[in-house]
């Protein structure tokens, strides 16, 4: 290996160590998050664990782990879920104009 090489080298297995130790945190972070909210009887959703772990909501739809864990404490959790808009909602009555 040239100098060149082996320093581009040495460059890029630092950012993969440092994108998994970035990953790592955020699934941590993820997890506690999780936990404070179950433990405190709060609900479990997408932006709440997003917000208490301070990760994006994307993160956690794009986690193999994290999404079908939210998905199944979010189910748990009456009245929590997606809401559809009422019949006379300001958005829906514009569409009908």
């Amino acid at each position: 290996m040239t100098q060149v090489t082996s320093a581009a080298h040495t460059r890029a297995t630092a950012l993969k160590k440092a994108a998994a130790a970035k990953q790592e945190r955020a699934v941590s972070n993820a997890d506690k998050a999780i936990r404070h909210l179950s433990v405190n009887g709060q609900d479990v959703t997408f932006r709440a664990v997003a917000r208490a772990g301070n990760v994006s909501v994307n993160f956690l739809y794009n986690n193999p782990e994290l999404r079908p864990r939210i998905e199944r404490l979010r189910a748990n959790t009456p009245g929590v879920g997606r809401t559809q808009p009422s019949a006379q909602s300001p958005s829906r009555h514009r569409l009908q104009q």
